[in-house]
C-alpha cells in the first residue's frame, strides 16, 4: 500500500512539472525579425539558440522567445537596421481550405 501511494505522488508530481514545462513553452513570445538581429550584437542579449527549419527559439535576456527568419537581402537588411527600421516575416494568408475541419 505504501509503495502504491509514494507511485501515485511521485506520478501527480511529474504530471504537474510536465504541465507547468508546456505552460513555460506556450508561453514564448514572438520577437520580430529585425530585434532578433539587432539583439545578437549585443553581448550577453541572446543565448540559448536552437535552430529549425522554420524558427529560431532562444532566451532573450533570460526570457524564453522565437523568432522566424525573414528573407531579406543583406543590402536592404543593412540599411533597414541602421534605419531603425523592424520587421518580421509576412504570415502566410490561410486559404479557404484552411477552413475545412477533417
Amino acid at each position: 500500500l505504501a509503495a502504491i501511494l509514494l507511485f501515485a505522488v511521485l506520478t501527480r508530481k511529474a504530471r504537474a512539472a510536465s504541465a507547468l514545462r508546456r505552460a513555460e513553452l506556450l508561453a514564448v513570445e514572438e520577437v520580430p525579425w529585425s530585434q532578433f538581429l539587432r539583439s545578437i550584437e549585443r553581448k550577453g542579449a541572446i543565448s540559448e539558440v536552437l535552430v529549425s527549419s522554420s524558427r529560431y527559439d532562444f532566451l532573450m535576456n533570460g526570457m524564453r522567445k522565437y523568432t522566424v527568419p525573414a528573407e531579406v537581402p543583406g543590402s536592404l537588411a543593412s540599411k533597414m537596421l541602421r534605419s531603425g527600421v523592424e520587421w518580421r516575416r509576412a504570415r502566410p494568408r490561410a486559404s479557404p481550405a484552411s477552413a475545412v475541419v477533417w
